[in-house]
């Protein structure tokens, strides 16, 4: 659903009732913008109750079943999530009832256009992308490699899923095991060393945590989401393996604003906690946050010993961001550690950028 900037101040000019669709950081962020351009929203909409707050902003958060049908057909619904390419969420709200709506203006894109290339390259140097050693395919004759993708999954997520991975690299794990007695996969979070109960906060780094804390065995390991990952088959993984590759990263994001901007509820209080813990990762923090450049969802192929590296200077920097965060007076948000997660992540990687053979993938969507 792409939309020129023209159109979007148009389409929000011609609609009286303003809604704002989702009920987290970009949300909120959408939400800044929409009032400084003087326009008051109405409420922010969210599909299903389970862990989303009953307000924002002094701004009700409803669900589908809350909003009458004269609103559904008359409001604008501003979509704060997933990216401007991506029609999904319009399908949701289509089939609820809701008539008109556009992508957040802020919202990133994935294109792989000359100018965005261009982009991600002054920041992160050269990419490699698609290159031709990962285009072939050694399926035929490869034995299997020693390599393992966890699929992270929960007890309220894995009936949205229409499909599943089909590789033989996939695991699929439960992450927040320990916060309820349903099982929805044989592997969970909750065994060995673990913070699987802080999983309202973590989301996926709860698994992540576990991952790395507990595989011992695989000499490459990854982090997808049980909808999301890297668009790789497995013949190309086993050639990620064969060659060497350090880390397999998504194609970054190209934010509309500046990090700074766009994650400016958590900004300071990472810079914060990364000064303290890990100063030498200042400077990286605050090239990060300059810049555009984003890697979403903590997702990451990479050689075991990098995976342990990564996870454990993110957990260093997380729990200081917990330390200073009990010193104010501030409820600490659900999901708010895994949002600092994809930022720490997009800090690590820019900041050992010229340490490690990266690889850029696409990403698949099982949606």
């Amino acid at each position: 659903m792409k939309i020129k900037q023209t159109e979007w101040f148009q389409k929000l000019n011609q609609h009286e009732h303003v809604l704002i669709f989702g009920a987290g950081a970009g949300a909120l962020l959408t939400y800044t913008w929409l009032k400084q351009m003087n326009v008051d929203p109405e409420c922010f909409l969210v599909s299903e109750r389970w862990d989303n707050p009953l307000c924002l902003k002094q701004k009700l958060v409803k669900t589908f079943q809350e909003i009458d049908g004269e609103l559904k057909q008359n409001a604008l619904v501003v979509i704060s999530q997933k990216y401007e390419d991506n029609d999904e969420m319009r399908k949701v709200l289509q089939q609820a009832g809701f008539k008109n709506m556009v992508p957040s203006i802020l919202q990133n894109t994935s294109a792989i256009t000359r100018e965005l290339q261009t982009y991600r390259q002054s920041v992160l140097g050269s990419m490699k992308v698609s290159s031709p050693i990962l285009e072939m395919s050694c399926r035929a004759n490869s034995d299997l490699v020693n390599l393992c993708i966890y699929a992270v999954t929960s007890d309220k997520n894995l009936h949205k899923s229409r499909q599943q991975y089909q590789s033989d690299y996939i695991t699929y794990i439960q992450a927040g095991a320990k916060c309820t007695d349903v099982r929805v996969c044989d592997l969970t979070d909750d065994s060995g060393e673990n913070i699987s109960d802080l999983n309202p906060w973590y989301c996926e780094l709860t698994a992540g945590y576990w991952i790395s804390k507990n595989d011992f065995v695989h000499d490459y390991i990854g982090l997808y989401h049980y909808s999301r990952g890297l668009s790789l088959s497995d013949g190309q993984l086993e050639i990620i393996v064969k060659e060497k590759v350090d880390v397999v990263l998504p194609i970054p994001h190209v934010w509309k604003y500046e990090m700074r901007s766009v994650c400016f509820l958590y900004t300071d209080l990472v810079l914060d906690a990364i000064s303290r813990v890990s100063p030498e990762y200042v400077a990286s923090a605050e090239l990060f946050f300059s810049k555009k450049i984003f890697f979403a969802g903590n997702i990451v192929l990479a050689r075991s010993e990098i995976y342990a590296k990564y996870y454990n200077w993110m957990f260093r920097v997380l729990q200081e961001c917990e330390r200073i965060h009990r010193g104010g007076k501030a409820q600490v948000r659900p999901r708010t550690w895994g949002y600092c997660g994809e930022i720490l992540t997009s800090i690590y990687f820019i900041h050992n950028r010229k340490n490690y053979q990266i690889v850029f993938s696409a990403m698949r969507d099982l949606y």
